[in-house]
């Protein structure tokens, strides 16, 4: 009954941050590759759709807490700072929101280096709490994490002294 109970609490939790990403999943997990080969853990389909590889599975990777996807959640949606962005998008980490033990969901791609986000489905903010990504990647001790002075660093970037605006606008990445 416990059980049941802490997964309805969790499952609400997921859920209660915005409408992203539009389902109740019953986990979430993180992965890291520093060699930066995420892109093979997708198959393409003719229509350009993606579909992870058997080796994504709610079995592999880092289980994410209740309060860990909420914080997750929170860093990828609504309203955040405006930052710069450049244009490498070689993402080290993911996260996976599982809606059965082989059923991956949605997912978020990051990188730290561009400090770009892509996922499905569509619906993250146009600029993310990096900060925060960075703060629960390694709190899960995912490899190639930014280090504890990232929030600084990242703050530093955003708004040196003196300057009021970014200086390089934001690119599009693909929802």
């Amino acid at each position: 009954m416990k059980k049941i109970a802490l997964l309805l609490l969790w499952s609400l939790m997921l859920c209660s941050c915005a409408s992203w990403p539009g389902k109740r999943y019953t986990d979430v997990r993180g992965y890291a590759d520093p060699t930066t080969k995420f892109p093979e853990l997708y198959d393409t389909r003719p229509d350009g759709s993606r579909r992870f590889k058997e080796i994504v599975t709610a079995k592999t990777g880092i289980p994410l807490t209740p309060q860990q996807a909420q914080r997750l959640t929170a860093a990828v949606t609504g309203k955040h700072p405006s930052h710069p962005h450049a244009a490498c998008f070689r993402p080290r980490h993911e996260f996976v929101f599982f809606d059965g033990p082989l059923t991956p969901g949605a997912h978020v791609s990051v990188c730290f280096e561009c400090l770009n986000v892509y996922g499905t489905p569509k619906g993250l903010a146009r600029d993310m709490d990096f900060p925060a990504l960075a703060e629960l990647c390694s709190e899960l001790h995912l490899p190639a994490s930014p280090g504890r002075d990232f929030r600084k660093g990242f703050e530093e970037f955003r708004n040196p002294a003196g300057r009021t605006k970014p200086v390089v606008p934001p690119i599009p990445v693909p929802q």
